[in-house]
């Protein structure tokens, strides 16, 4: 199916769930239906390679014997895999009679001498696999039958990997699966700021071993060892497999982080550029916003009048020109965002540039310390901040590639103190895309891509095609929401688009989809197993079959 048409196919359903003549996705369709929609037709188009050369070595930590209910379930999720290229390593301190009946010579029985917790226990079995690929199991949790077979096909296309993450669900008090968590692939700032990872990765057992497996001591083992295994490897060394492969008795309740980067003397000059046409009220709060509400000093404001014509603005703008911080550029042509912007970044004094919508307002004083502060990291490319309504709702959280047929806000018209999608609203972490309504980037990373794009992207998606391209020079682009201000969306140009407009904006949308292709329907900061049609990470079922 064509891009053109599939997003025709997605207006429609999005029409219809709005007609109410569609079954609304969050509600009436449960995930048991995605199960049993979505899923099969992930697995069924699964070669199974039962001559695959990875063994997969799985370590199952029994601390405790009493419930054996819950331990056959694990042991016969392994034992019903489609592939047979596993072993299984179980830890047991007294071995069961249930467990001296297992005939299958791929399961091992480790018995410890003392007991032990699951983390030195797990070290101690570790070292007796024999399998590439290693992987962990406590008593209760659960694999998907496809799970060693996908593991195997994942390592057999890749035999770079070193670490496999998969996505995962639970098992609530009915050994029913719920609360699936589909997860971004590679994702280096959600990592150090959240453990995404959970138990739901797979680990090079050689890795494993040279990093002397779990630290028991740290409050999370888990966590701790993500860290320390990428910490070691190269990008493309880390591989995700969009399948939910474990099914997890308890809930991962990783604990949320704030990793935060200090700004050396001297402290780098921002540039700030507000592009603005009269409203002038706007104008004057954002402005208000950075000299009395923000606490990094060391800026520039370069306003870009856009032929403003009433006279109490072009009067204000006249007195701004005394502040020796301000100065007035004067951009006397049809409204063209990219244009108007890359003349200011010619004239910025700033080694970083803060595009900056004049409808924005500021709320707490560390805004931009807290984006120029991830802005300078040397790997780091866009940096986008937690926008708000003025009803506290979420206005932007990063931008979802594909997302609406091209793209679109994550979260949005989510509450503001809201957790968000496994804590991605509390949470630093990569994502594709940011707006530029307020965007803080260097002024060499803009500069180096060639700015926004002038001739094709004149009013929209200018911000998403330079993100685009920023990620494509191997930066990582980033969404903090430790960086809050409110945004009056569309305030400025106001929210009804004339007929021009409209065609313009078809035109824009169709060349950002040439351009960009395949790449629009396949974000790493997304998962393929969500919505296209809302911003709420809700199951994806309008993509199955897609």
């Amino acid at each position: 199916m064509s891009q053109p048409i599939k997003y025709l196919k997605m207006l429609i359903d999005s029409f219809l769930n709005a007609l109410g003549l569609k079954k609304t996705l969050n509600s009436s369709l449960r995930y048991h239906d995605w199960i049993s929609e979505k899923e099969k037709t992930l697995y069924e188009s699964m070669q199974i390679n039962t001559r695959a050369t990875q063994k997969i070595s799985i370590v199952v930590v029994l601390e405790s014997v009493q419930n054996f209910e819950q331990i056959n379930k694990t042991i016969l999720s392994i034992l019903e895999q489609v592939s047979p290229n596993w072993e299984l390593l179980i830890s047991v301190r007294n071995i069961p009679k249930e467990l001296q009946y297992i005939e299958d010579k791929r399961v091992r029985l480790i018995q410890r001498k003392n007991e032990a917790c699951f983390y030195i226990s797990a070290n101690e079995a570790a070292q007796q696999a024999q399998g590439s690929l290693l992987t962990f199991l406590k008593e209760g949790d659960q694999l998907s039958t496809y799970a060693v077979a996908s593991l195997n096909e994942c390592k057999d296309e890749d035999d770079s990997l070193k670490t496999i993450i998969s996505d995962e669900d639970y098992l609530n008090s009915n050994n029913e699966r719920c609360d699936p968590f589909f997860k971004p692939d590679w994702n280096p700032d959600y990592l150090t700021n959240y453990n995404y990872f959970s138990q739901a990765v797979a680990y090079d057992r050689k890795l494993f071993i040279d990093l002397c497996g779990f630290n028991f001591k740290v409050n999370d083992p888990y966590h701790d060892l993500a860290l320390r295994a990428t910490d070691l490897l190269d990008d493309g060394q880390i591989g995700h497999i969009s399948k939910i492969l474990f099914h997890l008795k308890q809930h991962h309740k990783g604990e949320i982080y704030r990793t935060q980067f200090d700004i050396h003397e001297p402290v780098p000059l921002v540039t700030v550029i507000i592009p603005t046409k009269d409203q002038l009220e706007l104008l004057k709060t954002c402005l208000d916003g950075l000299f009395n509400n923000t606490n990094y000093e060391n800026i520039e404001i370069i306003v870009i009048d856009n032929q403003s014509q009433q006279s109490e603005t072009l009067e204000y703008l006249i007195e701004l020109e005394i502040n020796q911080k301000i100065r007035i550029l004067r951009y006397d042509k049809p409204f063209n965002y990219s244009e108007m912007n890359n003349i200011a970044v010619r004239g910025a004094k700033g080694s970083l540039l803060c595009f900056l919508n004049n409808d924005i307002s500021m709320i707490k004083k560390d805004w931009l310390t807290e984006m120029v502060s991830q802005a300078i990291r040397p790997e780091i490319g866009c940096v986008g901040a937690k926008l708000l309504y003025p009803d506290g709702t979420i206005q932007h959280a990063g931008v979802i590639l594909g997302l609406k047929g091209y793209a679109s806000h994550a979260h949005k018209g989510f509450e503001g103190v809201a957790k968000g999608y496994f804590n991605r609203l509390q949470v630093v972490h990569n994502v594709s895309a940011v707006t530029a309504a307020c965007m803080v980037v260097r002024k060499e990373v803009f500069e180096s891509v060639g700015g926004f794009d002038a001739t094709n992207l004149k009013v929209a998606y200018n911000d998403v095609d330079l993100c685009l391209k920023v990620r494509e020079a191997g930066y990582r682009n980033l969404f903090t929401p430790h960086a809050q201000l409110i945004h009056h969306e569309s305030k400025s140009r106001g929210k009804k688009r004339s007929k021009e407009q409209q065609k313009q904006l078809r035109a824009e949308s169709a060349y950002l989809l040439e351009k960009w292709g395949e790449g629009l329907f396949s974000d790493p900061a997304y998962n393929k197993n969500l919505t296209l049609l809302k911003e709420d990470f809700s199951l994806g079922f309008d993509r199955i079959n897609k």
